[in-house]
């Protein structure tokens, strides 16, 4: 989620490091976006847009933030765009891994961090 005052492309860095305990380089220039419903508190919906970072992963923590509620895991993007929970963030992973200039790592996992806006 974003941080107020902070820019949105540090806010995902911030997320990438409290939820999957990822440290790197984030590419302030964003990748791509789109809106899903995001269940409220209250029960209703409201419309959330997510914003896509490319970031270059330097590390990995053992233990972080959010280690008791979320689970890392690494994928090669065709694998991680067939299991997302939102057809559109699928979509834009399969479309930045076709790119010739993809952030691919060694591995050929596609590197990106989410921000919600």
């Amino acid at each position: 989620m974003p941080v107020e005052g902070r820019a949105p492309f540090m806010s995902a860095a911030l997320d990438a490091f409290e939820e999957a305990g990822i440290i790197g380089d984030i590419d302030p220039r964003p990748l791509a976006d789109y809106r899903y419903p995001r269940p409220g508190d209250d029960g209703t919906a409201r419309r959330c847009r997510v914003t896509v970072f490319a970031m270059r992963v330097r590390g990995t923590l053992s233990h972080w933030k959010e280690r008791g509620e979320r689970q890392r895991r690494w994928f090669a993007a065709a694998e991680a765009a067939d299991v997302m929970e939102h057809a559109e963030l699928a979509g834009i992973v399969r479309q930045l891994a076709s790119r010739p200039q993809a952030p691919m790592d060694a591995a050929g996992r596609l590197s990106l961090s989410i921000g919600d806006l």
